[in-house]
């Protein structure tokens, strides 16, 4: 199992990092986030970017310390983000976690949350299953077009929101929570799966067609 850890340039706060991230990963770090894998203690096995964003030396050291870096143009057509990404799927990934991927520019924030479908079509292209999960101190957003099963003792946080993020969601049943439904058609205007919560041991989440967006916030 190869769990690819992307540490990129938005808000992250080390010491969160630092305690999420148990198990051993392969981590690239994007332009920025060199500062948050620095701050972290981890040596990188990619960093990549334009480093527009960091200082001259730091790719240098860990360069040295073994880390492989890949040089991108300021005026390329894709964030530095969306080449981790392309560069986690090259590498065989089966799961991949985003950090760093929130934060004060919601054109990144949005952009970011759209590249989770790119894993999502890659995923279904392959026939393989690649959980991607976008996460902060509050939030961790996953995006499915299956059912998906919660369990209780492993969630992120006490509330689920469920967001339509194609036009609409259609056959939307909900087990286990506090506001089930049952084959409801979810449209990504409304607001009715916001803030659900899980009363029993396992929840399950079904679905006919559409793509979902589930966020576990814990405030």
């Amino acid at each position: 199992m190869k769990h690819v850890v992307i540490i990129t340039g938005g808000t992250l706060n080390p010491s969160f990092a630092k305690e999420y991230i148990k198990e051993p990963c392969f981590f690239i770090a994007v332009d920025k986030g060199l500062e948050y894998a620095d701050a972290i203690g981890i040596v990188p096995n990619l960093i990549l970017g334009d480093f527009d964003s960091v200082s001259k030396e730091l790719p240098e050291i860990y360069q040295k310390r073994g880390s492989l870096i890949k040089t991108f143009s300021s005026m390329k057509d894709n964030t530095d983000t969306d080449l981790a990404i392309r560069e986690a799927l090259e590498n065989e990934a089966d799961q991949i976690t985003i950090l760093g991927a929130t934060g004060s520019r919601l054109d990144h924030v949005l952009s970011n949350i759209g590249l989770l479908k790119k894993v999502l079509d890659y995923a279904n292209a392959n026939q393989k299953h690649i959980p991607c999960h976008i996460v902060d101190e509050h939030n961790r957003i996953l995006m499915t077009q299956k059912k998906f099963c919660f369990s209780k003792e492993n969630m992120f946080g006490e509330y689920i929101s469920l967001i339509a993020y194609t036009e609409e969601v259609t056959g939307i049943t909900l087990k286990g929570m506090k506001y089930p439904l049952q084959n409801y058609t979810l449209s990504h205007e409304e607001s009715i799966g916001i803030s659900n919560q899980i009363e029993e041991e396992e929840a399950f989440i079904d679905m006919k067609t559409g793509i979902l967006l589930i966020v576990e916030s814990r405030d």
